[in-house]
Formats: C-alpha cells, structure tokens, sequence
C-alpha cells in the first residue's frame, strides 16, 4: 500500500510512503485497499493533530480532505478544534 502520495497547492514536493500489510487485513475488515488507504490516512492526521505535531490545516491536507470537512471528522471523535487553553483564551480577552 502506498501512503501519504500528495501534492500542497503544485508547491510542495510529492513524498510516498509504502507499508506492508498482509493481505487478510482487507477481509477482516471488509475494506478494499483504497478504503483503508483513506482510513489509515486520515486516522495519521487526526493523532498528529492531537499531538500538536501539525497545525489543523496541514492535518486536513495530509488527510486529503478540505479543512471545513477535517473539522466535522474531529467533531464526530469528540476531538477539540482549538489547542487553546483556558487561560490563553482569558489572556486574549484581557488584552483587548
């Protein structure tokens, strides 16, 4: 299976990333290999969002999903769209 194959904007350079998965995987979930491709994709954006190691757009870009419908996935894992803490928000507010 080839992974993370994608281009930013004809800007970025294109990377592959290939794993081996046995064959038997795809039966036991009842997926064929795009679909897993998709899933295991989108399953890296959403743990690299949540571990701060990418930003919510370049998440939804690694996901291959516009940044609008990334949002609605994170929604549905009851996964927070913003990394602020209470007290940045009480921060921002006392400066305005």
């Amino acid at each position: 299976i080839k992974l993370f194959n994608f281009t930013l904007n004809n800007y970025m350079e294109t990377v592959c990333i290939k794993i081996d998965v046995p064959s038997d995987i795809f039966k036991a979930l009842h997926e064929t290999e795009d679909e897993f491709k998709k899933e295991l994709t989108l399953s890296a954006a959403i743990r690299l969002y949540q571990q701060n190691k990418l930003s919510l757009g370049k998440a939804s870009v690694l996901a291959g999903y516009n940044r609008y419908d990334f949002e609605k996935f994170l929604s549905a894992d009851n996964i927070t769209i913003s990394n602020l803490s209470v007290s940045d928000i009480l921060g921002d507010l006392k400066k305005m």
